[in-house]
């Protein structure tokens, strides 16, 4: 993709029968105590046996990759190196929102039930359960990668789930649903369903990173690593089918599956500590902390599975972005868009 130089300023429903019914004791009476209950070995091996397949992984690059749905659902590590760069970045959208968790005008006292799609480490999640302690939070990712105490907020669940396959939760069952920097290949499916499963007069809130790089100052050629390596990284994409998402394009998902009062936003997200406004300067500084891990995270897979690079050459591609995000007279920066959508009340 080409880079540009710009100065533009700138973002199941679950039915619970409400039986009434008794718990009946029998002891170690019980003819099926032993061989039907939960303990029973064929039980265990059962549990067992599904806990090793989600947790099963691929090694590959020196990083470890998801499995369990496919080893072309998620591109990005799973490791812990990648859970720790996961937290530094949500620090950087948290910034970039100006402290805010999320842009859509969510009423307080309608949040009943909120979904968080791709949650990684699951700290969005967290924070909304906090800042929502009435509303029920479900976040959904392909591998168990989340790390937060679950059990220690009621109002907060994870679950494993690919939601580019069946949707088991039922129609008008989420007041909000939310998908950050999530990549995707069947946007129709997904939209349709999150579609579905919003209240009427509920939110939907869906954002990624642009893949065009950019300098107000006619820096970008200081430095070709950055323009090398966002526009190798945008051709594997494109060519799997998971294309960078624009504002334009993340308006259109939206129309198309009948969301209404759409509004599109756009944030810069600096690759260094150069700009003077404090913020921005301070996403920076984080982006800055997290490139060294950053930059292979999302482009080593790509790079060697798509375009069948060897290791080395990826590793060469990555570096450039590396130092290109280190050097101090390159002001580079790309986009986070990000768009809302309201389903109709009636």
């Amino acid at each position: 993709m080409d880079t540009e130089n710009t100065n533009e300023n700138d973002k199941i429903e679950d039915i619970e029968a409400e039986e009434e019914y008794q718990e009946i004791d029998y002891g170690d009476d019980d003819p099926g105590y032993h061989t039907h209950d939960y303990e029973s070995s064929s039980y265990q091996d059962s549990i067992a046996s599904y806990a090793f397949s989600i947790n099963e992984c691929l090694y590959e690059n020196g990083r470890r990759y998801h499995k369990y749905f496919g080893t072309d659902r998620n591109l990005h590590p799973i490791d812990e190196t990648e859970h720790e760069r996961l937290d530094l970045h949500h620090e950087i959208f948290v910034l970039l929102l100006d402290g805010e968790l999320y842009k859509a005008p969510l009423d307080p006292s309608k949040q009943t039930r909120i979904l968080d799609i791709g949650t990684g480490t699951g700290v969005w999640a967290f924070e909304m359960a906090c800042k929502f302690p009435d509303a029920e939070i479900i976040a959904t990712d392909l591998s168990p990668v989340a790390r937060f105490p679950w059990g220690a907020l009621a109002n907060c669940r994870f679950e494993v789930d690919d939601v580019e396959r069946e949707w088991l939760y039922q129609d008008n069952s989420f007041s909000f649903i939310h998908m950050r920097n999530v990549s995707i290949i069947d946007w129709d499916y997904l939209m349709g369903q999150m579609f579905r499963t919003t209240q009427p007069g509920g939110w939907v809130e869906i954002s990624d990173l642009g893949g065009v790089c950019y300098s107000d100052n006619g820096t970008l050629a200081v430095d070709q690593g950055a323009s090398t390596y966002i526009e190798t990284l945008s051709d594997a994409l494109a060519r799997a089918g998971r294309p960078f998402q624009t504002g334009a394009s993340l308006k259109g998902h939206l129309e198309k599956a009948g969301f209404v009062n759409i509004q599109v936003f756009r944030y810069k997200q600096p690759w260094g500590p150069w700009p003077s406004q404090k913020a921005l300067k301070q996403a920076g500084a984080l982006f800055l902390m997290q490139a060294d891990t950053g930059f292979e995270a999302y482009a080593l897979a790509p790079l060697t599975r798509i375009l069948g690079m060897g290791h080395e050459e990826a590793m060469q591609i990555c570096k450039g972005g590396i130092m290109a995000s280190k050097n101090k007279n390159a002001h580079v920066y790309n986009y986070y868009h990000l768009a809302i959508g309201q389903k109709p009340k009636y």
